[in-house]
């Protein structure tokens, strides 16, 4: 977080902060809660999803789209949404957690292109869907501001955005010198930046709460508390006893390491959050943020904000150190250190904020697939030729929009197996390590992205030898 250490007095700004996510105040989340307490697993579906988040849903919504006489539902170890989706930043954005000019080296230009501009189109699409389905979420599709704080982070940023344009995508990134940054966001540390427009902000559980719904009347049915212990071909076996669906979605993420057969397919990577209460007047006068516009710099450890409808300033970033084993930790979520260095990281980028309580300090884990990308895959040895498995997910935090995405693709391979050929859709992904290499590599890597942060605001200039090292680890 820009080499950004919290002062002595930082501490004191999350003592008496409530430590769960700042959505789930919002009434609706206890309908979400209580919605699905069905915990009785479902009488052999056509088609049974393992994860009642954002991907569970969609794949669900279009299948019972492509498909109407299947029986879809759904299980869950926890409840609707327990996880990233009602825990997150509020973006829907198309950025992933590779580059186009990471999927042109391995797919070539136009595939680049074509990912990409489906991912844009599929950001306008979910527009479509909360506005066809009256969900009031708070939906703003205003773009996202990629700010430079220094130098170096200038530099990068410009090669960011020369790489948008040369992928043919000019006309959806805008450069910004400072001061016209500032008009958007006034924003403390700048050196300019650029605007991508393919990015809304939203209330998530607002979110989650209409596409819940809408799943539900559709026909899906939803289990929870239902926990999966294996999964093979036709034969699910779960705390509650034995489902024999016809095929099978996995769509756990983070929580994938539960289930034993799975638990190096993926890695949970810690994402925490900060808000504050209500700004004053003065404070959001002084701010000029743009209403619904999210925020970013253009460091290696990741932050985000956006500005709410009731004027908080919902803040949150990278850096958490990962648990041991892959195991979920509700302590991983809550690393007083690391929200610490988020309050000071946001009172250095906005200091009219420094005099604002924060209410809010929570987090939760996004999934990472060893090559960093996300991914839908078909599961070979828990499939035949009468039941299929398969899995979507890696979304390395970017899952609210990219979950659709993958979930109408799984959905469209499920009814016809011929149908999808796509760069996300690959024969199969390498595994992580087995520990302890996969604790020491996870945690040395947000070493690694601290110290190139750090040393590039000190320096002035781009640590090529580190990024080069970090290149190699996360497969870019």
């Amino acid at each position: 977080m820009n080499g950004k250490r919290p002062t002595s007095g930082t501490a004191k700004w999350i003592d008496d902060a409530v430590t769960t996510p700042l959505w789930h105040d919002d009434p609706v989340w206890a309908d979400i809660s209580t919605v699905a307490r069905d915990d009785r697993p479902p009488t052999d579906p056509d088609v049974l999803i393992v994860g009642a988040g954002f991907s569970g849903l969609w794949v669900a919504h279009w299948l019972r789209r492509l498909r109407p006489d299947w029986s879809v539902s759904i299980v869950d170890a926890t409840g609707v949404g327990a996880g990233a989706s009602s825990r997150n930043g509020g973006w829907c954005s198309a950025v992933m957690p590779m580059s186009p000019s990471a999927v042109a080296r391995r797919h070539g230009e136009q595939s680049a292109h074509d990912l990409y501009r489906e991912a844009i189109d599929n950001v306008a699409a979910i527009g479509d869907f909360v506005a066809q389905h009256a969900i009031d979420c708070d939906w703003r599709h205003a773009g996202t501001i990629v700010n430079a704080t220094h130098p170096a982070q200038e530099s990068s940023l410009r090669a960011e955005y020369d790489e948008w344009a040369k992928h043919g995508f000019a006309n959806d990134v805008h450069w910004l010198d400072a001061p016209t940054l500032r008009s958007v966001i006034n924003v403390a540390p700048t050196f300019g930046g650029y605007r991508q427009d393919f990015c809304a902000s939203l209330h998530p559980v607002r979110f989650l709460a209409g596409l819940t719904s809408a799943v539900l009347s559709s026909g899906t049915t939803i289990h929870a508390p239902v926990r999966v212990t294996s999964i093979d071909a036709g034969h699910v076996r779960t705390d509650a006893g034995v489902i024999r669906p016809r095929h099978v979605i996995r769509a756990t993420e983070a929580f994938t390491p539960s289930i034993r057969q799975y638990r190096r397919d993926v890695l949970p990577v810690y994402s925490l959050m900060v808000a504050t209460e209500p700004l004053s007047p003065d404070v959001l006068a002084s701010l000029s943020w743009s209403p619904g516009t999210t925020f970013t710099d253009g460091g290696q450890l990741v932050v985000y904000a956006q500005l709410t409808t009731d004027g908080r300033l919902a803040f949150g970033g990278r850096g958490a150190h990962t648990p041991y084993a892959s195991r979920p930790s509700d302590a991983a979520s809550l690393q007083a250190d690391v929200h610490a260095r988020l309050v000071a990281t946001m009172h250095e980028f906005f200091p009219a904020t420094r005099h604002a309580r924060i209410s809010h300090r929570w987090g939760g884990a996004v999934a990472a697939h060893r090559s960093w990308w996300p991914a839908l895959l078909i599961d070979e040895m828990a499939s035949n030729r009468e039941h299929t498995t398969m899995s979507i997910g890696g979304y390395v935090g970017d899952g609210v929009a990219t979950s659709h995405m993958l979930a109408r693709r799984a959905a469209e391979r499920l009814v016809e197996p011929t149908a999808v050929r796509h760069v996300l859709a690959p024969a199969s992904v390498r595994r992580w390590e087995p520990e302890p290499l996969r604790f020491i590599g996870a945690n040395a890597m947000i070493a690694i992205i601290d110290r190139i942060d750090a040393r590039e605001a000190r320096r002035g200039r781009r640590s090529r030898l580190l990024r080069a090292i970090l290149a190699r680890f996360v497969g870019k």
